[in-house]
C-alpha cells in the first residue's frame, strides 16, 4: 500500500520558511542583483548624467578587490570576520563539544536519572502527602458538616418535642377545663333538680297544709254549726 504524502508537514514548515525567504533570502538576492548597477548621479565615465541606474556588471566587485579606496576597508573587515571566525571555533565549539560529551557520559547519564527519579519520587511523595492532607481536611469538613447536621437536627427535633408537649399540655388543660365546666354544669343541674324538688316538696307540702286546714275549718264550721243547732233545739225544749 503507497503510503500518502504528509502535507502536514508543508503546512508547519511554510509559515517559517516564508518569513525567513521574505526576510533573509529575498534580501540576499536582491543585493547581488543590486551589486552589478551603480547609480549614475554624477555622470562621470557615463553617456548619461540623469542619476538613473546602470548596468556595470562585475566593476564594483573589481573596485572592491583592488581600488585602494575600498579594497583596504573590505580586507580589514574580512580580517576582522575571520579572527571572530577562529575565535569561535576554537573556543565556543570545542566548549560545547565538551558539554555535549560530559552530558552524553553513561556513569553521568545513570546519576541523572537516578536523580530524576529521586525527583520523580519526591514528587509523587509531595503529591501523596498533599492528597493526604486534602482527603483528611475533607473528611474533616465532612465530619464538621455531619456534626452540625446532627446538632441542628437534635435542635429541631428537642424544640418539635418541646412544642408537641406544650400543645399536650395545652390539650391537657383545655380538656381539664372542659371537665371542670361540665363538672360545674353537672353540679348545677344536680342544685337546680334539688331546687325544683324542694320546691316541689314544698308545694306539695303546702297544699297538703292548705287542705288540712280547710277541713279543720270545715269540721269546726259543722261543729259550730251543730252546736248552735243544738243550743236552739235545748232553748225549745226548755
Amino acid at each position: 500500500m503507497k503510503k500518502k504524502f504528509p502535507f502536514h508537514i508543508i503546512v508547519f514548515l511554510f509559515p517559517a520558511c516564508f518569513i525567513y525567504s521574505i526576510f533573509m533570502i529575498y534580501p540576499l538576492i536582491d543585493t547581488m542583483r543590486v551589486s552589478l548597477y551603480t547609480q549614475n548621479i554624477l555622470g562621470e565615465n557615463m553617456d548619461d548624467s540623469s542619476g538613473v541606474r546602470a548596468f556595470i556588471g562585475l566593476r564594483n566587485y573589481y573596485d572592491l578587490f583592488f581600488n585602494d579606496t575600498w579594497s583596504w576597508h573590505f580586507w580589514n573587515a574580512l580580517k576582522n570576520n575571520l579572527y571572530f571566525f577562529l575565535l569561535h571555533v576554537s573556543i565556543q565549539t570545542p566548549i560545547g563539544l565538551l558539554i555535549a560529551a560530559f552530558l552524553s557520559n553513561k556513569e553521568l547519564k545513570l546519576k541523572n536519572d537516578e536523580l530524576r527519579l529521586r525527583i520523580d519520587e519526591q514528587r509523587l511523595k509531595d503529591e501523596e502527602r498533599t492528597r493526604k492532607d486534602e482527603e483528611e481536611q475533607r473528611l474533616k469538613d465532612e465530619e464538621q458538616k455531619l456534626k452540625y447536621e446532627e446538632e441542628q437536627r437534635l435542635k429541631t427535633e428537642e424544640l418539635r418535642l418541646k412544642v408537641e408537649e406544650q400543645r399536650l399540655k395545652d390539650e391537657e388543660k383545655q380538656r381539664l377545663k372542659e371537665w371542670e365546666n361540665k363538672f360545674d354544669e353537672e353540679k348545677k343541674l344536680k342544685e337546680e333538680e334539688e331546687i325544683l324538688k324542694f320546691e316541689k316538696l314544698k308545694r306539695r307540702e303546702e297544699q297538703r297544709l292548705g287542705l288540712k286546714d280547710q277541713k279543720d275549718q270545715d269540721f269546726k264550721e259543722e261543729l259550730s254549726s251543730r252546736l248552735d243547732t243544738f243550743d236552739v233545739e235545748k232553748t225549745k225544749e226548755n
